[in-house]
């Protein structure tokens, strides 16, 4: 696939491509909202975004790792924790009010899901499903063009 990898999170080529697709779409899909937790907008555009995970990448198992229901919009202070303890308040807080308490319920139970080996085979009707899920937003990344073209 003409999907670019990422530069993190994931071991394998197919782990990171999956981040990549996941990652767009939460920052395409969110970023008119600005970051979760400060609100800061963007004047130039999702690119400026990162996407970042409630309950932290480390503590998430398996698959729940790439859950689009646990990752949301961040600029790159809060992302990376420089606003402190203040971050994790405001990050649940704005959760709850934007998508209500039971999609906060459901963050919290991701550390309960099973680990399961991550294989490429199971991975790529993943990608394929956030890919199609990408079809009605208005933005979409430079590859999903070509990668509609090849399905």
């Amino acid at each position: 696939y003409k999907i670019p990898q990422s530069n993190s999170h994931g071991s394998t080529v197919i782990q990171k491509k999956y981040w990549r697709v996941v990652s767009d779409y939460v920052r395409i899909k969110g970023y008119k909202m600005g970051c979760i937790v400060c609100g800061r907008l963007s004047t130039i555009g999702w690119e400026y975004f990162q996407a970042g995970h409630y309950k932290s990448w480390a503590s998430c198992r398996g698959y729940s790792k790439w859950d689009v229901m646990n990752i949301f919009c961040q600029c790159g202070f809060c992302n990376t924790g420089f606003n402190g303890n203040e971050v994790g308040a405001k990050f649940k807080e704005n959760i709850i009010k934007l998508h209500g308490q039971e999609r906060m319920d459901y963050i919290d139970k991701l550390s309960s899901y099973p680990t399961e080996k991550m294989e490429d085979h199971v991975i790529i009707p993943k990608i394929l499903h956030i890919i199609h899920l990408m079809e009605p937003l208005l933005e979409k990344p430079k590859y999903y063009k070509e990668v509609i073209k090849l399905l």
